[in-house]
């Protein structure tokens, strides 16, 4: 039914954001009527149902498409000011997330991974992963959980090419789809932190929980997975909950704005956060991409890719300026 829709909608319109009407309800998160209750509008934007933006008042859960002012643009502003200034809830869950294990499960990382991914438990590590051309392949968090075991974290868009590029040909390496066992649930804004910390006994400081870590915590008697990183350019955390008491840590941070998907989109442009198969792609590198901080030169075996990296000439570079989160 999608390709059919695809293909005749060769020739209409092609409105920013424009949602398909086939293919719908095909996979809903945990947390899906949770966010409905809270107002969400949702597309399918990667398969899977998300919230768009959280409407409040029926006006607002119309979509036409418009060539002047989009008519989510009030719902988002009002979104991205409560990121801004106070702290809001997004749903993440469709984050595809691999987890690595096994003998070899470092040393296919790092043959993967640009970046060092060779630190200590505990750390999240922000890397592209290159072809033999040194274009990107894909785009992902890698975050230490043992000495052997890596949780990865890519886009809802890219989970099954993701996937396939993380299938290992000659390590001794188990790679595991763990995207659908469970839910996340973003904690972004200023006031991240004290709303949190009024629900854990984990000292969540910047000395205790600094950025690009991540920690097992407990938040309403469910033992969850915050890993303090945030695609808004806000003070976040992305927790990782189990399936069954995703909805109890959910109630528990009940009363907290929404946020949703087309917000998210405006705050990371804004921050300047690359967002791979619209930024950037397989032809571009991270050198193209303003991604060099995260090119690990000198690693020791080096990289898929390095080769052809660091032969070619920087011919174009995106114009937004990276810049990284403060000792907030």
């Amino acid at each position: 039914s999608r390709v059919r829709e695809a293909v005749a909608d060769q020739f209409a319109m092609h409105w920013p954001y424009k949602q398909k009407q086939t293919g719908r309800d095909v996979q809903r998160s945990v947390l899906h009527d949770v966010f409905a209750a809270a107002g969400a509008v949702f597309g399918a934007p990667t398969g899977w149902e998300r919230p768009l933006w959280f409407a409040a008042t029926d006006d607002e859960r119309d979509f036409p498409y418009s060539y002047g002012d989009q008519s989510w643009w009030g719902p988002a502003r009002r979104e991205a000011e409560a990121l801004s200034t106070d702290v809001a809830l997004l749903e993440l869950s469709p984050f595809a997330k691999f987890d690595i294990t096994g003998g070899d499960a470092l040393g296919l990382l790092q043959q993967l991974c640009a970046n060092d991914v060779d630190v200590e438990k505990g750390r999240t590590v922000y890397s592209q992963m290159l072809n033999r051309r040194g274009g990107i392949e894909a785009d992902v968090t890698v975050t230490r959980r043992d000495e052997q075991d890596f949780r990865v974290v890519s886009g809802a868009a890219t989970r099954w090419k993701d996937l396939a590029w993380l299938r290992p040909a000659h390590f001794d390496a188990d790679v595991y789809d763990a995207t659908e066992d469970e839910a996340v649930i973003g904690v972004m804004g200023p006031r991240s932190r004290a709303l949190l910390q009024s629900l854990t006994d984990t000292d969540l400081s910047a000395t205790a929980f600094p950025f690009a870590t991540s920690q097992s915590m407990d938040i309403a008697g469910a033992s969850v997975r915050a890993t303090r990183l945030s695609f808004v350019g806000e003070l976040g955390w992305e927790l990782y909950i189990p399936l069954d008491p995703a909805e109890t840590v959910h109630t528990a941070l009940a009363g907290i704005k929404h946020a949703g998907h087309y917000c998210l989109d405006a705050c990371r442009m804004e921050k300047g956060y690359r967002h791979w198969g619209h930024d950037m792609g397989s032809e571009d590198t991270p050198l193209e991409a303003g991604l060099g901080f995260a090119v690990a030169w000198d690693k020791p075996g080096g990289f898929l890719g390095r080769e052809a990296l660091s032969a070619r000439d920087v011919a174009r570079r995106l114009g937004v300026r990276h810049v990284l989160e403060g000792s907030v």
